[in-house]
């Protein structure tokens, strides 16, 4: 663990030397190519790149043309990381020994960052992030807020970004970050002697922070040592500065969070394989197919525009206008263009709404037929199909380069197994699960820092873990899986927890409605049984029997039951089991069965006749 006088020298050489940790260059331009390919923009280089003998006109009309779909297809591939969010089979505990310690800590909980809650904050910063800045940090910081004496009257917990161009320097070992030096801009306001007097100047700071357990350091720029009295704990450090003979001064200041762990922790979750020393976005394994993509979507938007429009060629009658300096003459008069022909010298078709009027011949040997007067040109149609298909096969390799599968298309049971449909979505989750886990990791650590900044730290307990298995299927992938799993005789166990599986995707809006299917579903008879097992049983079973009972009349039970116990979903289930049984019992002594039909014809002939009964066979 790093002391404060080495936290100190770290900060003061990285500031003094520019120091930056030995991959600082490669997770800054790794920054700025994600940033490119996501949000789309700033894409010039890259769209040119491919076109070095093309003129600077040429490579300015590329640009110019280009409707780049890198934001696009990264949309695709950030979607499924979005379901993370929506997964409902999640852990997630936050406990405490002490009750009123708990409310304190659930309620930055619950309005952690600008109404959202810590959960929904890591989502949705994390979701940028990843993609965007993988080796960035996320700190979080205190506030506190004081009463006239200096005490602390509240503490609060917020987040602050550290990009990876702010992350100048710092050390990790087994993987642990010990220290990291944060550099933030900061707006001031000084006063400067101008020539009209005294004037406001806005000049930008830069102040450096050290963070590590324990303790963290603050360099703070300032215009100069005067008129600031030094607090415990504070000293200043004058830099010389390269570029002039000024010199820079920082207020330096010791004091302690709070915090006995680093309240910065990396957003990253997969490693690069090009350089396994930093993180990189899920989108690497693609990197390739992204440029690919740029220069062919540059491509196809050019032959759109330069070679698929509507292209005419025509004969047409020299221009006759005439004003008062001439007649036109080769499209201009007196030295400038016509006014009608615009320096053309010929009547020419401008819009829809003209029309060429050409002169009636003199004689028959004078006509033209009109058909030969204009030419259509042929569109090269088959150019643009053709790259169209191939923009459609680079959306497909980037899917299968990052996910192993394709996802730009809706997944769907189809013609697949079951088995298929599996091993599809197993790609997938294998894929997300590092984000998942990220998401868990920093959720427990931004639950600890809350705690400590609280001092409440004591008594704690914090968990919140993803399952490897996210249950992303469709109902239709599900009907697969089920019918395959009765098809192969799976026991009741697995059949049972995909029609759990179903009915709570069905159900997904409607909580209550789960509820009340949940606890039906504990009292249906024969559970796992066949139809043709089901037949055996009841054919052995007595008139009276419960479970015979019960299965007969299952939907006219349970209706009686919800009409006389509204709450019967949200008793125990022992409770739950009495309710069943009466209202069975109770059942079974209102039904007749009869042994056989004779008996029952008999019985049907010996109602009299004025009770009102026809003839007429009842089946």
């Amino acid at each position: 663990m790093v002391t404060i006088e080495q936290g100190i020298q770290a900060l003061q050489d990285t500031v003094k030397f520019d120091l930056r940790h030995p991959h600082y260059n490669d997770t800054v331009e790794l920054s700025e190519f994600l940033y490119k390919l996501v949000s789309g923009k700033e894409q010039e280089e890259l769209i040119t790149h491919y076109k070095m003998r093309e003129t600077d006109e040429q490579k300015a009309q590329r640009v110019r043309l280009t409707r780049t779909m890198t934001k696009y297809a990264s949309q695709q591939i950030m979607n499924f990381f979005g379901r993370v969010r929506r997964s409902d089979n999640r852990k997630k505990t936050v406990k405490h020994d002490n009750e009123q310690s708990l409310e304190l800590i659930q309620a930055q909980e619950m309005n952690f960052h600008a109404g959202q809650s810590l959960e929904d904050y890591l989502f949705a910063t994390l979701m940028s992030l990843t993609f965007m800045d993988p080796n960035s940090f996320i700190l979080f910081e205190r506030k506190d807020e004081r009463g006239p004496q200096g005490e602390i009257v509240s503490t609060k917990t917020y987040p602050v970004m550290v990009l990876s161009e702010q992350a100048l320097n710092h050390h990790f070992e087994d993987g642990n970050l010990q220290w990291i030096v944060v550099r933030m801009n900061r707006h001031d306001v000084a006063r400067v002697d101008g020539y009209e007097g005294e004037e406001l100047q806005h000049i930008e700071r830069e102040d450096f922070y050290l963070y590590a357990a324990g303790f963290t350091i603050e360099l703070k720029e300032m215009s100069s040592m005067a008129g600031i009295e030094l607090q415990p704990g504070q000293e200043w450090m004058v830099v010389d500065s390269k570029f002039s003979n000024e010199k820079k001064y920082y207020l330096q200041t010791v004091y302690n969070p709070g915090t006995t762990e680093i309240p910065v922790h990396p957003v990253g979750a997969y490693f690069s394989q090009e350089n396994p020393a930093i993180f990189t976005s899920p989108l690497e394994p693609a990197h390739e197919v992204f440029h690919d993509l740029i220069n062919l979507k540059s491509e196809f938007d050019l032959t759109k525009a330069l070679h698929t429009f509507l292209q005419k060629i025509q004969y047409a009658p020299p221009c006759d206008f005439e004003n008062e300096y001439g007649h036109c003459q080769s499209g201009y008069i007196a030295g400038q263009p016509c006014p009608s022909c615009k320096g053309t010298g010929v009547e020419i078709h401008k819009t829809t709404q003209d029309v060429i009027l050409v002169k009636w011949p003199a004689s028959k040997d004078e006509w033209i037929p009109l058909e030969d007067v204009a030419h259509y040109v042929e569109l090269p149609e088959w150019l643009p199909k053709w790259q169209a298909e191939q923009l459609e096969i680079l959306l497909k390799r980037i899917s299968l380069a990052v996910f192993g599968t394709e996802v730009f298309t809706a997944p769907s049971a189809g013609a697949r197994t079951a088995t298929e449909v599996m091993i599809e979505w197993e790609k997938v989750y294998d894929k997300l699960t590092p984000f998942a886990h990220k998401v868990s990791e920093l959720y427990r650590a931004g639950i600890r820092h809350i705690a400590e900044y609280l001092e409440v730290r004591e008594g704690l307990t914090v968990d919140h873990k993803f399952p490897y298995d996210f249950k992303f299927e469709s109902i239709a992938d599900l009907l697969v899986m089920l019918q395959a799993a009765k098809d192969s005789g799976a026991s009741f166990e697995v059949q049972d927890e995909i029609e759990r599986r179903i009915l709570e995707k069905q159900y997904a809006n409607t909580p209550e409605m789960m509820r009340r299917i949940s606890a039906k579903r504990k009292f249906i008879p024969f559970r796992g049984k066949s139809v043709e097992e089901i037949a055996i049983i009841l054919s052995s079973r007595a008139d009276d029997d419960t479970d015979k009972v019960l299965y007969e009349g299952f939907e006219q039970i349970f209706t009686e039951i919800e009409a006389e116990s509204p709450d019967f979903y949200l008793f125990p289930y022992a409770v739950q089991k009495q309710i069943v049984l009466d209202k069975v019992e109770a059942k079974a002594r209102e039904v007749r069965y009869m042994n056989n039909l004779a008996g029952a014809m008999a019985e049907l002939n010996a109602i009299p006749a004025e009770e009102g009964l026809d003839d007429e066979i009842i089946e």
